[in-house]
């Protein structure tokens, strides 16, 4: 992120963040992974461990965010978001039995449905915007 140019929007920062942490990290390892997930399943220390790796990551990509100048609370969302939609696309690339789809192609997907549900306001929320 720090080597990024300055003109670069958070979204696409994200997206090609996610992409080499993809490729890098996990292409070619799915069946280590699911062994991975199981034992981490397995085990309460384990799994704390692991929401601690996802709450560092978080941090790490917060404080990239604000160097850049984004402001603290969009810094955070940014960075909880990216932090997440990594994750729920790692388990679908992990449960699905498609092994020619690539784990980028899910996250791509992901961030797809991550902003297409924040497009289209729930009708509560509408409504309650509107009683202020």
């Amino acid at each position: 992120m720090a080597d990024a140019p300055a003109s670069l929007d958070p979204l696409t920062l994200i997206t090609a963040g996610l992409q080499t942490v993809a490729e890098t990290r996990f292409a070619g390892r799915r069946d280590e992974f699911r062994q991975r997930r199981a034992i981490i399943a397995s085990d309460e220390g384990l799994r704390e461990r692991d929401l601690r790796k996802r709450a560092a990551l978080a941090e790490v990509i917060r404080d990239g965010f604000a160097r850049r100048g984004v402001d603290a609370r969009t810094a955070a969302l940014l960075a909880d978001s990216s932090v997440t939609v990594l994750n729920v696309a790692i388990g679908e690339w992990l449960d699905q039995d498609d092994e020619d789809r690539t784990l980028f192609e899910i996250i791509l997907d992901t961030l797809q449905s991550l902003r297409a549900a924040l497009a289209s306001p729930s009708p509560e929320l509408t409504q309650s915007s509107t009683r202020r």
